[in-house]
């Protein structure tokens, strides 16, 4: 078989960036005193006459997994988790596949970080790993509290390492999980809950701290960089020619979405690939039409010239602005065939021999000038059997089955 390929590209790829600050972003702390000799864990602290665990921390300047005591205040341990998500990420179109994905939170200069004390910063900095899991409810940036907090997965679990450093540490991932997540959020707009950071072991003394989007340094906000690619409707396809049966012909999709053939204006299938057997001799008008998933369409069409195999003309491929009577005689022959090539205007021509399967044999290039060109294309290197001659140049595309006998 012989395949004719019309090469396209199919996507269309685009990277954006999402650094939301205060007005978009959406993230929270949540904290609570986990206290085991206070009932209920309510100590309050800081004379506040609610206990942390039902208090809204959504415009706290930091994000921070954290697990600390506070007997300054008058309580015991207290845990901090934080809560994330990008909700710009609805801006990306359902049928979008994302390629790469990065996330960047930034650690915060030691300002916020003054009321760690020196003497456990060791600890501060080589105990504090963390995670970063999937939110599988919904949350408010300005209702969520410890108490209410959304539920949560392991899978596509992303891990923190801890620290090597007491303050401005930096935290970058664009690992598969992270894209995988990116992926089914863009897929699924309504699962986008984001994602909430908590310390791997939530004992003291560990805590980690970052920028949120309330932070007034807006260069040190969460960032998210995604690069995806969306499908361009492509309508062009390839077709294979069956060397025994010349009438026989496969058509391939370049790309598959939504896909309609209609030969002479009738439709035949809707299939990314179909064989079709046009039965009568004859010049055939083949069309590929796609329709995307963002409902663009596309088409091509193609003239066809199928005869019986007989004229030794069977395989030719005719263009819409170009039909070239190329003549190539004697076929079948024991020696050599003399080709003539008539062309409007000068070219290099590229003269192909190849098996019935498709594998080159021999080639030459040939300048030619405008008008009859005769060349003689030499067999006695070539054995006893059916060959697929292709002619090709910039303004000729000729493909014919020729034969050497004995």
């Amino acid at each position: 078989m012989v395949m004719l390929l019309l090469a396209a590209c199919s996507f269309a790829q685009t990277t954006v960036t999402f650094k939301p600050n205060a007005d978009v972003g959406k993230d929270a702390r949540i904290f609570m005193f986990n206290d085991n000799s206070i009932p209920n864990n309510n100590c309050a602290g800081w004379n506040h006459t609610t206990t942390p665990r039902y208090l809204n921390y959504g415009d706290d300047p930091a994000m921070t997994a954290v697990c600390w005591t506070w007997g300054s205040c008058g309580c015991g341990m207290g845990t901090a988790r934080s809560l994330i998500a990008f909700e710009e990420l609805s801006t990306i179109p359902v049928y979008a596949t994302v390629l790469s994905a990065k996330l960047t939170l930034y650690g915060v200069p030691n300002g916020m970080n003054s009321l760690y004390s020196s003497s456990v910063a060791e600890a501060n900095t080589t105990n504090n790993s963390s995670k970063l899991f999937r939110i599988t409810s919904s949350w408010e940036e300005s209702s969520v509290t410890w108490d209410n907090q959304p539920t949560t997965t392991d899978v596509n679990v992303i891990n923190i390492q801890s620290s090597t450093s007491e303050y401005n540490w930096n935290f970058t991932d664009s690992s598969s999980n992270l894209v995988a997540m990116i992926q089914d959020i863009v897929a699924n707009p309504s699962s986008n809950n984001g994602f909430m950071l908590k310390l791997q072991t939530e004992n003291t003394y560990r805590t980690l701290v970052f920028a949120s989007s309330d932070y007034p340094d807006s260069t040190l906000h969460p960032e998210l960089v995604i690069t995806y690619f969306l499908p361009v409707c492509n309508s062009n396809f390839s077709y294979n020619v069956n060397v025994e049966y010349p009438t026989v012909y496969t058509f391939t999709a370049e790309s598959h979405n939504n896909d309609e053939w209609k030969v002479n204006d009738v439709f035949v299938s809707s299939d990314s690939t179909f064989t079709y057997n046009f039965e009568e001799v004859g010049t055939y008008k083949v069309c590929h039409k796609q329709t995307i998933l963002s409902g663009d369409t596309c088409s091509k069409c193609t003239f066809i010239c199928v005869s019986d195999g007989q004229s030794g003309n069977d395989l030719q491929e005719i263009s819409v602005s170009t039909q070239q009577v190329v003549s190539v005689f004697p076929n079948p022959t024991t020696q050599d065939w003399n080709i003539n090539i008539p062309l409007t205007q000068s070219d290099n021509i590229e003269i192909v021999v190849s098996d019935i399967n498709g594998n080159k044999v021999y080639s030459q290039t040939n300048k030619c000038l405008s008008g009859d060109n005769n060349i003689i294309l030499k067999g006695n290197n070539l054995l006893n059997g059916v060959y697929i001659l292709h002619i090709k140049g910039q303004t000729i595309n000729y493909i014919q089955k020729i034969s050497k006998l004995y």
